[in-house]
């Protein structure tokens, strides 16, 4: 199935794959607003060329207003994330995360963290390294431990545990930031 998937989105023309590519790297819910962004131009032909190939299909608005899209199965989401090349990923997570930041989204931590978790993971799996990745590594933990953190405080410790743990991974062994989240993972995990 992946091999007739990744077919499919090869025989794309390459700013319909540039399209299904940007909002696999998304998520689920792909408003056509962020779209616009992240690809800087208007993806309303795009969308419905997608559409009409059964790719995606529309699931509604945002609050914004804006229409939201959906990929029609998750494979088909899957596939076109693994297609993107692994610097163009971590562009792409930290256009979103910088966007949820900008339009102050639900979940903002968790969606911020996220995203820059993601692109911290594609920029070290190119091999860079430096301040640069550090500084963004340390943003991605700031968002993950207060979404940790707040799990925490509605007693949701599965997801504490999950957050505060993705927190501490991004972060230096001995760094301040990790040793602080420790007391509170510990008391979750207990």
């Amino acid at each position: 199935i992946q091999g007739l998937l990744a077919a499919r989105l090869d025989r794309l023309d390459a700013d319909v794959r540039e399209l299904a590519q940007a909002a696999a790297a998304v998520g689920l819910s792909i408003s056509t607003c962020l779209l616009g962004k992240l690809v800087g131009s208007d993806v309303t032909v795009r969308l419905l060329t997608l559409a009409r190939l059964e790719l995606v299909r529309r699931s509604g608005t945002d609050p914004a207003g804006d229409e939201t899209w959906e990929f029609r199965h998750a494979l088909i989401r899957d596939e076109a994330y693994l297609s993107l090349p692994k610097r163009r990923r971590a562009e792409l997570h930290e256009a979103v995360a910088r966007h949820a930041l900008e339009t102050r989204a639900d979940d903002v931590d968790v969606t911020v963290g996220y995203h820059l978790e993601q692109a911290v993971r594609s920029r070290r799996d190119v091999g860079e390294t430096g301040a640069v990745l550090s500084d963004l590594a340390r943003e991605a933990a700031t968002h993950l431990g207060a979404a940790g953190l707040a799990a925490y405080e509605r007693s949701d410790m599965a997801a504490c545990v999950s957050l505060l743990g993705r927190a501490a991974e991004l972060l230096p062994d001995t760094g301040p930031e990790r040793l602080a989240l420790m007391p509170k993972l510990a008391q979750a995990l207990q």
